[in-house]
Order: C-alpha cells, then sequence, then structure tokens
C-alpha cells in the first residue's frame, strides 16, 4: 500500500500543494496533519506504527518528517530495516527502498 504524509506548521499554511502532489504520485491513502515540527506529531506516529514491509511512505520534501537531519536519518533507517519504501518527492535520486547492508 503507497501512504502519504502530509504536514503544515499552522492553521495559516495550506495542504494543498501536498495533497495535489502525494495524490498524483498515487499515494492509495493520505494521512494529514496540522502540527509543527518541534511539537509531536501523532498522525505521523500512528502511520509509522502501522506500515508494514512492502508499504510505502511518500512525502514531498524529507523535512515533512523530521524534526531534524538526524531524526530523519534515524527515521529512514528504521523504515528500511522494517522493508518499508520511503519515497521523497523532491529528492527523486534518494534511494530508501535498500538496505544496501543485507545479504
Amino acid at each position: 500500500m503507497r501512504y502519504g504524509y502530509a504536514r503544515v506548521s499552522s492553521e495559516e499554511q495550506s495542504l494543498a500543494r501536498q495533497r495535489s502532489q502525494l495524490f498524483a504520485a498515487g499515494c492509495d491513502q493520505l494521512v494529514e496533519e496540522v502540527q509543527s515540527g518541534v511539537r509531536a506529531r501523532h498522525r505521523l506516529d500512528r502511520l509509522l506504527a502501522g506500515l508494514n514491509a512492502g508499504d510505502e511512505l511518500v512525502v514531498t520534501e524529507l523535512d515533512r518528517l523530521g524534526r531534524s537531519t538526524g531524526e530523519a536519518v534515524l527515521l529512514i533507517d528504521d523504515l528500511i530495516r522494517r522493508g518499508v519504501v520511503l519515497r521523497v518527492l523532491a529528492l527523486p535520486s534518494l534511494d530508501a527502498a535498500t538496505d544496501h547492508d543485507a545479504g
């Protein structure tokens, strides 16, 4: 299953651009959140907990996932270990689908 995750930091911002890009990318289900990156992101946490091997998580930009680069890297590592594909639309050359250390 392909899941899209969209987040904006405040009610004044629009999810429309992210929503449009995620649906164009073929997401089957979209999870949206209006929450500052420095606060708990409960919908993202629930989405991540429910992802299984073979699922795909799509975001428009990497900063939608983490509060810092380090946090995003740890999340990417976790997804790879679990067999979840991560697709970042703004970084089409990012290969976060294969654990190069496996095997």
